[in-house]
């Protein structure tokens, strides 16, 4: 068997073992790993030890993400901020049905990641609408602006390694394509989602003399967090990774500089409990994603695909195997440019439509190698097949129209 049947063997099972059984995602994603690393002809010891090796990335990847978002999310729940900001959020639009999605496309770009924007953001929608099932079906939208902005816009952690690795294109020839796009794909998601119009609950207003104090700890953690990723990005000019930890730490701590005397432990211990359900749901996947990239399944991707698809779809199916192996849209991202420059692609089809073809091709399969799509299933509760309906099929679908896009391109010819 090669590791391309390997793959899609491990994700049936994965996905009847979820759905059918109950299994824990840890416990099916991390069994998963050992078990394509054995059917690919890996020794016993060495596919565990790519297994942890990749549920330790993702911990020192998003440990302090996760942690810091759910402690700020406790808090905000805890000591009764959240009707303060869904009340100003709510004052900013007059389009409340397009709310959570304007809401993730605005945060994920200065945050640096979709996942950290969805976090911070989930307890306003979570807790907005008039019944549970309504709050949770807000998360959806809300999770599909942040994947929009996160993917296609510069300078998200996934175009930024692009000009570098091409020097010669222009950033803002690329947003004048990016923007229109991902604004069209942002209206669409909202029609998909629109009998969950939000209806923001105010629990009335703060009195005068609390007014004041009470909206600014209601904004405090959000605010230095913000604060955080400017200073770490141009001041100390530090790397993504480190400006996302440190500006989800600042966060935590000042949300718990905000809660009353006698309540901090409780509440970090709260937002502690919840988070470790889901980083250890996001190891699991980092752990497949190792074994399956200490294989040989890209470079024979590769070759399956220069042999049988036109060079105009390459990029897109190379990155969208790459993605469905491993996880991680900027890992991913990362991994098709240094391929394909290499290879020439940029000087073929334009570098402009090959970056589209690319961050296209890291929305296609996001399902169970994604850590995001186990953080939505968890939080929101549902089974397999709604989250999948949910969040999978529409990234699917920005993905797709963000190729045809990229073709329309290609064919119409110019400078890119």
């Amino acid at each position: 068997m090669n590791d391309l049947h390997a793959l899609l063997l491990v994700i049936l099972l994965i996905t009847i073992a979820s759905a059918g059984f109950r299994i824990p995602p840890f416990m099916t994603l991390f069994g998963s790993a050992i078990l394509f690393g054995l059917i690919t002809g890996m020794a016993p010891a060495m596919a565990v030890q790519s297994g942890i090796l990749g549920m330790g990335r993702i911990f020192s990847l998003l440990g302090i993400v996760i942690l810091g978002g759910m402690v700020i999310a406790k808090v905000l729940e805890g000591e009764g901020y959240l009707s303060i900001l869904l009340s100003d959020i709510g004052a900013i639009t007059r389009r409340p049905r397009m709310l959570p999605e304007l809401a993730g496309y605005v945060v994920a770009l200065p945050v640096m990641c979709c996942i950290t924007a969805f976090i911070i953001l989930r307890p306003f929608f979570a807790e907005a609408g008039d019944s549970t099932i309504k709050g949770q079906n807000m998360l959806y939208p809300l999770a599909l602006g942040s994947i929009l902005s996160f993917t296609f816009l510069y300078p998200s952690p996934v175009t930024l390694t692009f000009f570098e690795t091409v020097p010669s294109t222009n950033p803002m020839h690329y947003i004048l394509f990016a923007i229109p796009l991902t604004l069209v794909l942002l209206a669409s998601s909202s029609l998909l989602f629109k009998k969950y119009c939000m209806e923001i609950q105010d629990s009335g207003p703060c009195t005068e003399s609390h007014q004041f104090s009470r909206r600014f700890l209601a904004w405090a953690p959000i605010l230095a967090i913000f604060i955080a990723v400017i200073l770490g990005l141009l001041v100390f000019q530090a790397g993504t990774t480190v400006v996302i930890q440190m500006a989800m730490f600042s966060g935590m701590v000042v949300a718990l500089c905000t809660v009353r005397r006698g309540h901090v432990e409780r509440l970090f211990i709260e937002g502690a409990k919840h988070g470790g359900i889901i980083i250890f749901d996001l190891c699991g996947a980092g752990a497949l994603a190792a074994t399956v990239g200490a294989s040989q399944l890209v470079p024979e991707s590769l070759d399956l695909l220069t042999s049988s698809l036109p060079a105009i779809a390459v990029p897109f199916f190379l990155t969208a195997m790459i993605q469905t192996a491993q996880g991680s849209r900027v890992v991913a991202a990362v991994v098709s440019m240094e391929i394909l420059q290499g290879a020439g692609f940029a000087e073929l089809l334009g570098s402009i439509p090959l970056l589209l073809m690319i961050c296209a091709g890291t929305c296609v399969v996001s399902y169970v190698t994604d850590p995001y799509f186990w953080i939505i299933k968890r939080v929101t509760g549902d089974d397999m097949a709604t989250t999948f309906r949910n969040y999978t099929l529409p990234v699917a679908a920005f993905g797709v129209t963000a190729f045809v896009f990229a073709i329309a391109l290609v064919v119409a010819g110019g400078v890119w």
